[in-house]
């Protein structure tokens, strides 16, 4: 599972994409799922949620967003140079 009790994470797959929400901890009844909370209203949706609402999402529905460390790479970077960069093949 990517995300973990305490993440920040954003929804990115299903209904309600683009909210943020916090992961708090594992789904009683729902494998690879959390019990979350939500940051903001998203009531045009087919499944609205009520800001503050706690919920059950699934992991593969939810990115953590946390700091990276040093080690990081920019996932972007490896598809596309730097903007200015010299490119030879």
């Amino acid at each position: 599972m990517r995300c973990k009790p305490g993440d920040l994470a954003v929804v990115t797959r299903g209904e309600n994409v683009g909210i943020f929400v916090d992961v708090i901890e594992p789904h009683d009844c729902l494998t690879g799922a959390w019990y979350v909370r939500v940051h903001s209203d998203a009531v045009g949706s087919v499944c609205p949620v009520k800001k503050g609402e706690l919920v059950g999402c699934y992991d593969s529905k939810l990115r953590p967003i946390r700091d990276p460390g040093n080690d990081a790479v920019d996932e972007t970077l490896l598809w596309k140079p730097v903007p200015g960069e010299v490119v030879t093949c």
